[in-house]
Order: structure tokens, then sequence, then C-alpha cells
């Protein structure tokens, strides 16, 4: 699945963690590593597979437990703003 991010969603990072903030909703939205793992992952892939791919590079965890973490990640952007999820053909 492809997704962007909307210009108007800022991050923030500290000490492997980070916060979102999306400019329209004025929402904050705390990262904890594996989040930013997995945020970093869909912003520089722009695609769930991709994110899959790195958090697989970075994590000792089998594909599937991290592929059903992906997708609630994606879920809560999505729901939050701070993702748009794109049709792909």
């Amino acid at each position: 699945m492809k997704i962007q991010i909307p210009e108007s969603v800022l991050i923030r990072e500290l000490d492997g963690e980070s916060v979102l903030l999306n400019m329209e909703t004025e929402q904050y939205f705390a990262l904890n590593e594996s989040a930013t793992v997995f945020w970093h992952g869909l912003k520089d892939t722009g695609t769930t597979e991709g994110a899959l791919a790195v958090a697989s590079a970075t994590f000792e965890a089998d594909d599937e437990t991290l592929s059903e973490d992906i997708a609630a990640f994606v879920d809560n952007l999505s729901n939050r703003g701070l993702i748009e999820l794109v049709a792909t053909d």
C-alpha cells in the first residue's frame, strides 16, 4: 500500500523517539523507538512493504508480527490525518 505524508505534518526526533505534529489540527502524536523506525520506513519508501523491509532489517521479529504492527500503525496515523493512503492500480 502506498502512503503520502501531508505537508502539514512535521516531525521532530530526539534520542530515537519522535513527535509528529499535524499543523492543521494542532495535535501532537508521540512515537517510541519502534514506531520511529516504522515512520522512517514509510517516509523513505512510500509503501507499507518498504516499511516492512526496513523494520525486518532493524528488528529481530518475524515478518508476520512486524506486518501486523505496521498495519495497526498505518491505521492509527491515517485516522489522525498524519498520513494519506493512496490507491494503487
